[in-house]
C-alpha cells in the first residue's frame, strides 16, 4: 500500500467512526494500526501524520466523509487495492452502532459504484465537492480548537462566521481555561458552566460556538498546546486583557466555591506565560475569598 493511499483510507475510516458524532480511543487505534502495519516511523512523517490527526480533532459530517471517499476511490486502481481497502474499513464495524453501519454502508455503496475508472488519478480535485478541513491547516497548527469549532460547524451544517477571529480568542482562552479547571484532575459542571459564561459574555462567542470549543478541548485535553494559546494572548490582548484572563482563570477555579492548590500553582504558572508578573497573580488570587482557597499559596 502507499502512502498516498494509506492516508486517504485512513480519512475515511476516521469519517466512519465520527459516524456516532464521538471517535472513541480504540477506532483512533483501529486507524493508526492501519498506518504502523505498512509504515516504519521514518516512512511517514509528523506532516503525514498531522493530515489524520486532523481529522481526529472534531467531527466529519456526511458531506465532508463523501469528499473524503470520492479521493479515496482515485487510490483505488485495482480490484485488489479495493479489496485491501474494504478489509481495513471492515475494522470499524466491530461492535459498531447504526450510525457506524450506516456509513460504512454509504462508503460500501461509493467504491462498488465509482471504481477507479471514475475518479481517474488525474481528475482535478477541485471537482470533488465538500468542506475540506486542510484548506485550514494554518488554523490547526495555530488555533486548534478554532480549527474544531469551524469542522464542528461543518458536521452539523450549520454556518460559519466570515471573521473566524473571535473563535481563535475564545479557542486560546478556553485552552488557558481548562488547562487550570482540569489541573487537579477534575472538570467539574460548575467549572464548564463557568467556562462557557467566560466565553459568551466576556468574549462575546455566540452560546452554540462557545459549548463546541468546550467539547473540543475536553477531548484534546493534556494534548492542548498551551504555549501556542498563551502566545496567542499575549499578542491578541492587552495587559489590561490579560490581567482579566489571570482573574478569569480564578472564577473558573473557584466555581465551586473552593480552589484547590493545583488550580493555583497552575495560575501562577500561567501568569508568566501571559506576559504578566507576580503583582498580577497576586491581584487575580484577592479576587476570590481567602476561606475558599486552599492554604500555603
Amino acid at each position: 500500500m502507499n502512502k498516498a493511499r494509506a492516508l486517504a483510507l485512513a480519512k475515511v475510516m476516521a469519517a466512519i467512526a465520527w459516524a456516532d458524532e464521538q471517535l472513541q480511543a480504540h477506532e483512533m487505534n483501529h486507524i493508526k494500526g492501519l498506518v504502523h502495519e505498512h509504515f516504519s516511523r521514518e516512512q511517514f512523517t509528523g506532516k503525514d501524520w498531522c493530515q489524520i490527526d486532523c481529522y481526529f480533532l472534531a467531527p466529519v459530517g456526511s458531506q465532508e466523509r463523501q469528499r473524503l471517499t470520492a479521493e479515496l476511490i482515485r487510490h483505488l486502481p485495482t480490484q485488489r487495492s479495493i479489496n485491501q481497502a474494504w478489509e481495513h474499513l471492515q475494522q470499524m464495524a466491530d461492535e459498531a452502532g447504526e450510525a457506524h453501519n450506516q456509513a460504512l454502508h454509504e462508503v460500501h455503496e461509493a467504491i462498488a459504484q465509482g471504481r477507479s475508472w471514475w475518479w481517474p488519478s488525474w481528475f482535478p480535485r477541485a471537482s470533488v465537492p465538500g468542506p475540506n478541513r486542510e484548506h485550514l491547516m494554518d488554523d490547526y497548527f495555530n488555533h486548534e480548537l478554532a480549527f474544531a469549532c469551524v469542522c464542528t460547524l461543518w458536521a452539523k451544517d450549520l454556518p460559519v462566521p466570515e471573521d473566524v477571529t473571535p473563535l481563535r480568542r475564545g479557542g486560546a482562552v478556553c485552552g488557558v481555561l481548562l488547562r487550570v479547571a482540569s489541573s487537579d484532575q477534575q472538570f467539574r459542571e460548575a467549572e464548564s458552566t463557568a467556562v462557557h459564561t467566560i466565553l459568551a459574555e466576556a468574549y462575546q462567542l455566540e452560546s452554540t460556538h462557545a459549548q463546541i470549543i468546550i467539547e473540543a478541548a475536553q477531548r484534546r485535553g493534556a494534548r492542548i498546546d498551551l504555549q501556542k494559546c498563551t502566545r496567542h494572548l499575549r499578542q491578541a490582548c492587552n495587559r489590561s486583557q490579560r490581567q482579566t484572563l489571570l482573574s478569569q482563570c480564578f472564577a473558573v477555579a473557584n466555581a465551586d466555591d473552593h480552589t484547590s492548590a493545583e488550580e493555583i500553582a497552575a495560575i501562577r504558572s500561567l501568569t508568566l506565560d501571559l506576559g504578566l508578573d507576580h503583582e498580577d497573580f497576586i491581584a487575580a488570587k484577592l479576587t476570590i475569598p481567602k476561606q475558599q482557597r486552599a492554604a500555603h499559596h
